[in-house]
């Protein structure tokens, strides 16, 4: 079953206007001289959360991020949209953004890590899985920052871990001023400085800053740290539990992204899991709730069916996708060798192709796929280089293989997407384990080793003058897994 949001709005929604209301007014009643985070979590936040939980009972639109100035053609058009993979395979210059950000210091990054900057590169650039167990992916946060120019640079970091891009960062974090468009600014940067470190503190990173980074922006209202702080309360994850804690910085986060007004999967998924904590027997104030969760059983039935994540079909089914995409990249490069004449080395891979087949299954096939695949795309990497001329049959191949290797892109990312949702939407942290951890990592490498096979064409393509068009395979981020169809070579 795909994961999919797909609830039925009540027919007496209007009704509940006057229910948000009185639990707005019980909530901010009970959470009087309750702790400093309580007491800055406004009344608003109850009613707009749960106004935010209706509009989430509609399928999720993606939100733009921005765009750059009009390009001059067709392929620079493509090139720089933010709606097609190249967003995610190449750095974004956005100038009209990082004008408004810090500028890099390098010196002041080592002194922050205490590691050298080559250090620091490695650290942000390894395959190992994250560290951050409530966000087993950073994508999904791409949503949670207040100002543009954070939001866009955080995406800049996610897709291509750029280290002056972390360098901004730590600078634009110590921003001070009274505009409270830079006050936003520097939170948002705090919270994604911190949250770089703790997803690589395993490593490398300083999970310390990490934690006291976020939870300083989590009572600034920074809505993906207020996020990060209830989870933990929720699950006990570097917290005690606390059901009434866990609420209250939800309903935190949910007030400035109902503010926002800015539809993202992060924001429908902070509203699924308010109600899911609000549902929670445990939780002390649920009777509060007992009106809308008994008028919304049918859907938080529907809802807690689909955010089951630890079923064996939703696992089996990410498995399946992993295995299925680690087939389509290996069956991508040996188009793409074959184009290149590769000889030797290709009927090399296909032999090992289709040992791997026979042989492997399950996690151990997924690995041994990266394994030989990535020894093998360092072959095609170098022949690119190499090459210089391609005959008109053999550019025409490479044109069709590099456009078939951006809707693979695409599909990467899309899976990737769904399936950390997936997880952090569950009611079981017990899901995040080492294989689910590395199913999320291996979704992320195999985008980013298609991206690199991506930016190897473009880049022969500009050095040999023989043209090869930008891939328009377009980017879609939602809660719902994509279906990826099995193919076969014949």
């Amino acid at each position: 079953m795909a994961f999919l949001w797909s609830f039925a709005s009540p027919a007496n929604a209007q009704d509940l206007g006057g229910l948000f209301k009185q639990l707005e007014d019980t909530l901010n009643s009970a959470n009087q001289g309750q702790t400093n985070q309580s007491s800055n979590s406004s009344g608003g936040g109850a009613a707009g959360g749960l106004g935010g939980l209706l509009n989430s009972l509609q399928k999720m639109d993606q939100s733009s991020s921005g765009s750059n100035a009009a390009p001059s053609s067709e392929s620079e058009k493509i090139a720089k949209s933010n709606k097609t993979i190249n967003f995610i395979c190449k750095r974004q210059p956005l100038p009209d953004v990082y004008e408004k950000l810090a500028k890099p210091n390098l010196k002041n990054l080592e002194q922050s890590f205490g590691k050298s900057a080559s250090q620091i590169a490695s650290i942000i650039s390894t395959d190992a899985p994250p560290s951050l167990g409530v966000v087993p992916d950073m994508t999904i946060l791409k949503g949670a920052f207040e100002s543009r120019e954070v939001r866009l640079l955080f995406e800049n970091f996610v897709n291509n871990r750029d280290i002056d891009d972390l360098s901004i960062m730590l600078e634009t974090s110590k921003k001070s001023s009274f505009d409270a468009s830079v006050k936003k600014m520097a939170n948002d940067a705090k919270f994604a400085y911190g949250i770089v470190h703790l997803f690589f503190s395993k490593a490398g990173a300083n999970e310390d800053l990490g934690n006291r980074l976020v939870r300083e922006a989590a009572k600034k209202q920074q809505p993906g740290a207020a996020y990060i702080e209830s989870v933990r309360f929720y699950y006990g994850v570097g917290r005690n539990r606390d059901t009434t804690q866990a609420v209250t910085w939800i309903l935190n986060s949910q007030n400035v992204l109902d503010e926002m007004k800015l539809k993202t999967p992060f924001r429908d998924l902070v509203n699924a899991k308010f109600y899911q904590m609000v549902s929670d027997p445990e939780y002390p104030r649920r009777d509060m709730y007992a009106q809308l969760i008994e008028m919304q059983q049918e859907m938080h039935a529907s809802v807690m069916a689909e955010m089951s994540a630890d079923r064996p079909s939703i696992a089996t089914e990410f498995l399946e996708d992993a295995i299925e995409l680690a087939r389509m990249r290996a069956d991508l490069l040996i188009d793409l060798g074959e184009v290149l004449g590769m000889g030797g080395d290709l009927e090399a891979f296909k032999a090992a192709y289709t040992e791997m087949n026979r042989q492997a299954n399950g996690i151990s096939l997924v690995k041994e796929y990266k394994i030989k695949t990535d020894a093998f795309q360092v072959l095609i990497k170098q022949q690119l280089k190499k090459s210089t001329a391609l005959s008109s049959a053999a550019l025409a191949r490479m044109q069709e293989v590099h456009d078939e290797n951006g809707e693979f892109v695409s599909l990467a990312h899309q899976t990737a997407f769904a399936y950390t949702a997936t997880l952090m939407g569950s009611g079981n942290m017990d899901i995040l384990n080492a294989d689910s951890l590395f199913l999320i990592n291996q979704y992320g490498n195999m985008r980013e080793r298609a991206c690199e096979v991506n930016n190897g064409m473009l880049e022969f393509s500009a050095r040999t003058d023989m043209k090869i068009e930008p891939s328009d395979a377009p980017v879609s981020e939602s809660l719902q897994r994509p279906t990826i169809k099995k193919k076969r070579r014949g």
